[in-house]
């Protein structure tokens, strides 16, 4: 039995009373099993905690008044300190359980408006995965590794070029376009002969089996004077959009990176579209910077492309 200031059940008086963690697994249970909502959990349970620590610092105070002798509030003080943080801090988990459960319903309605799946592609920027069965801690997060992409893959790095190129810009070109551009520079039989070409290399992002982001790597071939034999170049760096933002990118740009500069320094190139101005931020503090430009071609669509250069 938790040892702590006791709250009176509701519509009940006179010496009844249940404790403070029993009062707090009712509210939670009400939210959890259906008697009340998400919001109406988040609303209660922030005036519970705020409840629970009026009333324990209403308890220091008829302490000390009841009790003149040395050894007596000490020790209750004690006591009501570390209920008041073991209360707070489950209060707090429930709170989490109940914004973690919100964020997954929003999440799942969201997929489900755009025709995805539930288990299946995420879609505007909301992992939608399983669901949890109950309100509690957040689920852990799934298992995300690097590996080195090979010619088995052709496949499977074409259809995600394709889509993280859309995701990212497809919204900037007439259909027409973008459907020309991404047949024919991300066609299953270029990606082989890439992925087969000893002086190229491409990383897979996997999640649970699932590649959700990928770099590319090898000689430069963007056109600027200043490009020499042996200089490397960064070709390609995609995540799903709802991977951005967590790091990944860094990880996947340092495994490229190391590759490229595995028989020592050289110099490093990379093009980046001219507005993509979070892009140049990560380039920068990985030591690029600007020194030319040129038009890439997205079907008749040209858009203006910066050259970045990192010095050996």
């Amino acid at each position: 039995m938790a040892v702590g200031p006791r709250v009176a059940r509701e519509g009940e008086q006179g010496p009844v009373a249940e404790d403070g963690d029993c009062a707090v697994a009712r509210v939670e249970q009400r939210c959890t099993g259906g008697e009340c909502g998400i919001e109406e959990g988040l609303r209660i349970l922030p005036e519970r905690r705020i409840g629970r620590e009026r009333e324990t610092r209403h308890d220091h105070i008829s302490l000390q008044s009841r009790h003149s002798g040395p050894s007596r509030h000490p020790r209750g003080l004690r006591r009501d300190g570390h209920w008041l943080c073991a209360q707070r801090r489950r209060i707090e988990a429930v709170i989490d359980g109940l914004r973690f459960a919100q964020k997954y319903s929003q999440a799942s309605d969201t997929a489900s408006a755009n025709g995805w799946s539930r288990g299946g592609v995420s879609c505007d920027n909301a992992a939608v995965n399983e669901l949890p069965d109950r309100v509690g801690p957040p689920l852990q997060p799934r298992s995300l590794h690097v590996r080195r992409a090979t010619a088995d893959d052709a496949w499977t790095l074409s259809a995600l070029a394709t889509r993280t190129f859309t995701e990212t810009f497809g919204h900037l070109y007439p259909a027409d376009d973008l459907a020309f551009f991404n047949e024919n520079a991300y066609a299953p039989d270029k990606q082989r002969v890439i992925l087969s070409h000893p002086d190229y290399a491409v990383w897979l992002l996997e999640r649970d089996g699932e590649a959700v982001g990928h770099a590319a790597a090898g000689p430069c071939g963007l056109p600027h004077p200043d490009v020499r034999e042996g200089d490397g170049e960064l070709k390609r760096l995609y995540l799903v959009n709802s991977l951005q933002g967590g790091g990944h990118g860094t990880r996947l740009m340092q495994t490229a990176m190391d590759w490229l500069l595995r028989d020592g320094p050289r110099t490093l190139w990379v093009g980046v579209w001219s507005e993509n101005f979070g892009a140049q931020k990560f380039y920068a503090r990985h030591g690029f910077e600007k020194v030319g430009g040129y038009k890439f071609p997205v079907g008749n669509t040209l858009d203006d492309e910066f050259i970045l250069r990192r010095p050996a």
